[in-house]
C-alpha cells in the first residue's frame, strides 16, 4: 500500500469513523471544565443515556474500555468475593484475569468450543449454587463473533447480584435496554460501532450501585479506576464531574457521532448492521467457509469464520493491506485459523463491505 494512502478499517475496531465525528475534531476547544464545556458534556451524557437504554448514571472515562471494565470489577468486588464469567473468548478471559489479580474467587460457565452461546440452564444452576456477588458478560465478543442473549441471561440473575456488562462492540449498533435488563455497570466504546475516536470511554452505573459507591460509606481502592472517586467528584465538583481531565477534542467527536446515530434512529442503525452482516455471511456460505459462531448467535458487528488450513490467515490479511490498504483481522487471539471482518458504525455499509469481499476473493486466488 502507498504509505500516503488512507487505510480502510474493516477490523473489529477501531472502525471507520463517521464523517461528522472527524469534522468535529477541528471545532474550537474549550477548557475541560466550566460552563461552556459542561454544556457540551451534559449534551453528550444525555445522548449516551439513550444509547445505553438507561435513565440512570452515565459518565466518561478518560481511557480505554479495559480500564473502565477494571474500574467496575475493582469497585464492586472485594477479595474473596465470588464472580461468574459468562462464556469464553479473548475479552471475557481478560476480565476474569483482572478479577483474579484483584483477589476475587472467579468461576466461568462456557461451552466446549468457541462459537456457541452459553447454556442458560447451566449458568442458572451455577449462579444458584455459588450465589456470586457479580456476573460478568461480554455482550458481543469480537474474538469469536458471538452475540449473547442478554435478555435471557438477565432474567436468571438474582436481585442481590450485580450484573456487569461489556457493550464495547454492540454500543452504537444495537438498541440496548440496560434498565430493562437490570444492568448495574456497563461499558460502551467510542471507536467501534459508535464511529467516533478512541480514547474516551462511556460507562453507566445503576442507582443501587451508585449508592454503594458513596465515599462516606466506602474507602476507595484506587484513584483513576474507582467509582467512589468518580462519585466524590460528581458530588463536589459540579463543573468538573470527573477525577481526571477529559479531552475536549474527543468529546466533540463523540457528541457528533452520537448525534449521527440518534438522528438515523437506533432501529434503523441496528437493521443496517444486520443487513450488512448478511452480505458477508452470504459470501462466506457461497465460498464454503465455516462460520465460527452458531446460527442465531452471530453478532452483526463482526463476522468471524474459519478457513481451510491450506490458506494462511495472516497471509490473506497481509495481502489485503499491501494490495488495497484494507485492514481485516485474523482469529489468532483464540488460536483458530480464520478471519474476522469488522463492519460496524460507518463501515456497516455495502460501500465498504462489498469492495472488501471482492478483495478477499482475489486474495484467496493469489495466496496459498
Amino acid at each position: 500500500m502507498d504509505r500516503h494512502s488512507r487505510p480502510i478499517l474493516m477490523i473489529p475496531g477501531p472502525s471507520e469513523p463517521y464523517p461528522e465525528a472527524v469534522t468535529a475534531l477541528v471545532k474550537p476547544i474549550y477548557p475541560h471544565y466550566g460552563d461552556d464545556f459542561l454544556e457540551l458534556y451534559n449534551s453528550l451524557v444525555d445522548n449516551l443515556r439513550s444509547l445505553f437504554g438507561t435513565r440512570q448514571h452515565v459518565h466518561l472515562y478518560a481511557g480505554t474500555a479495559t480500564a473502565a471494565m477494571e474500574m467496575g470489577i475493582l469497585s464492586i468486588l472485594d477479595e474473596g468475593d465470588k464472580v461468574v464469567f459468562v462464556n469464553k473468548g479473548f475479552f471475557v478471559d481478560r476480565f476474569r484475569r483482572i478479577a483474579d489479580i484483584h483477589g476475587a474467587e472467579t468461576h466461568q460457565v462456557a461451552p466446549d468450543r468457541y462459537g456457541l452461546r452459553v447454556d442458560i440452564e447451566e449458568l442458572a444452576y451455577t449462579i444458584d449454587v455459588l450465589k456470586p456477588k457479580a456476573v460478568v458478560l461480554v455482550h458481543s465478543e469480537t474474538s469469536t463473533g458471538v452475540l449473547e442473549d442478554i435478555e435471557a441471561i438477565s432474567k436468571i440473575i438474582p436481585e442481590d447480584t450485580y450484573f456487569i456488562v461489556d457493550y464495547v462492540s454492540s454500543f452504537g449498533a444495537l438498541r440496548l435496554r440496560s434498565d430493562d435488563w437490570r444492568v448495574d455497570y456497563a461499558v460502551g466504546y467510542s471507536s467501534k460501532a459508535l464511529g467516533a475516536v478512541n480514547g474516551l470511554t462511556p460507562f453507566m452505573v445503576s442507582e443501587r450501585l451508585w449508592s454503594e459507591m458513596d465515599p462516606k460509606k466506602r474507602r476507595a481502592k484506587a484513584f483513576t479506576i474507582d467509582l467512589s472517586v468518580y462519585r466524590w467528584y460528581v458530588d463536589n465538583w459540579e463543573k468538573h464531574p470527573y477525577p481526571t481531565s477529559i479531552s475536549p477534542h474527543l468529546l466533540n467527536a463523540m457528541l457528533a457521532a452520537t448525534d449521527r446515530v440518534l438522528d438515523e434512529g437506533l432501529d434503523r442503525v441496528e437493521d443496517r448492521h444486520y443487513r450488512v452482516s448478511g452480505l458477508v455471511w452470504e459470501w462466506v456460505d457461497r465460498h464454503g467457509f465455516d462460520p465460527l459462531p452458531e446460527e442465531g448467535a452471530k453478532t452483526p458487528t463482526v463476522s468471524v469464520f474459519k478457513i481451510p488450513n491450506e490458506f494462511d490467515s495472516a497471509a490473506i490479511s497481509g495481502y489485503l493491506i499491501k494490495k488495497y490498504g484494507i485492514y481485516i483481522s485474523t482469529t489468532w487471539l483464540i488460536g483458530v485459523n480464520g478471519l474476522r471482518i469488522g463492519h460496524m458504525g460507518n463501515a456497516a455499509h455495502p460501500n465498504y463491505v462489498i469492495p472488501t469481499l471482492h478483495a478477499l476473493e482475489e486474495a484467496f486466488k493469489e495466496v496459498r
